[in-house]
């Protein structure tokens, strides 16, 4: 099925350009590339199309208001454990 990435959440999409990651189509996920103290690249950091959905991340998913906002915040926290 193919999509873009306008079809993820806008509040997870602003979550996700605020902390570095950019869209892969090829990988269908967005990542955000690492570095080292010492500037060496390790492997990037992935936050998949199918973890967005699995989350309700996606437009027209059916969460209410509350449910949206606990949804982001988990985001957030997923993004700051991979720091």
């Amino acid at each position: 099925m193919p999509f873009e990435p306008e079809d993820i959440e806008p509040g997870a999409l602003k979550i996700l350009n605020e902390t570095g990651f950019v869209w892969d189509s090829q990988l269908l996920a967005f990542k955000r590339p690492q570095q080292t103290g010492a500037g060496h690249a390790r492997e990037p950091q992935l936050i998949t199309y199918e973890f967005l959905r699995e989350q309700q991340l996606v437009v027209g998913s059916t969460l209410d208001q509350s449910a949206r906002t606990q949804q982001l915040l988990r985001l957030r926290i997923v993004i700051e454990s991979l720091d």
